[in-house]
Formats: C-alpha cells, sequence, structure tokens
C-alpha cells in the first residue's frame, strides 16, 4: 500500500475522533493510538478494518 494511502488512513481516524469528541463520544486515547498504530501498516483496507473490528469487539467477546 502507498504510504500517502496509509497517511490518509491516520488522517481519517484522527478526523473521526475529532468529530466523536465534539458529540461527546470519546473513544479514548489509547484505543486511538492502537487504531493510528494499525493504520499505519501495509496492509490491505479490508484487512485494517477486520482486525480494527476485532480489537474493537475484543472486551465483549472474553465474556462469552
Amino acid at each position: 500500500m502507498p504510504p500517502h494511502l496509509r497517511e490518509q488512513r491516520c488522517q481519517t481516524l484522527l478526523e473521526a475522533h475529532a468529530s466523536n469528541l465534539i458529540e461527546h463520544m470519546d473513544m479514548g486515547n489509547d484505543f486511538l493510538n492502537e487504531l493510528l498504530e494499525l493504520a499505519k501498516q501495509n496492509i490491505s483496507n479490508q484487512e485494517f478494518e477486520r482486525l480494527a473490528m476485532a480489537k474493537l469487539l475484543s472486551p465483549y467477546q472474553q465474556n462469552v
């Protein structure tokens, strides 16, 4: 994946985080930093989405 697309993915996350803060829906800095690190990896958008969703849902799946 070209570097500019990885940068765009990070920028999109930061914009979504800012929008969430305005709406008082903070995802937390730790989770945001995890997603930003994941976004910097040279993986497809589909793989990024799969891994991000797994991170998001992992606290809930441990209780099943």
